[in-house]
């Protein structure tokens, strides 16, 4: 299955911060109240285009270690070779969690 919108991938060196082993990122229409629902859940839906938003929900993967280290990382599925890890998008989330 591919991405629901293309990928805006940077030239990024992985920093093993985590974040793509501890989200999982939906992409949903919503309207305002929908918007207020997961805000009062502690989730920020963040826009995407003028129809989704994209929501950070906090779930961590059981195969990140301790030291952020994937242990399927040579055989890890396609969503997380294609999470677009724009590093700054995430550092309020990281701040949360």
């Amino acid at each position: 299955m591919g991405d629901v919108f293309p990928s805006e991938k940077k030239n990024l060196s992985c920093s093993r911060c985590g974040i793509c082993c501890e989200i999982v990122r939906v992409y949903q229409p919503l309207n305002d109240d929908q918007v207020i629902w997961w805000k009062n859940h502690g989730i920020s839906p963040k826009w995407k285009t003028e129809n989704f938003y994209a929501i950070d929900i906090p779930l961590k993967c059981r195969q990140l270690d301790g030291k952020n280290h994937c242990r399927i990382y040579d055989k890890r599925p396609d969503a997380c070779k294609d999470f677009d890890c724009s590093l700054g998008e995430y550092v309020d989330f990281k701040e949360r969690i």
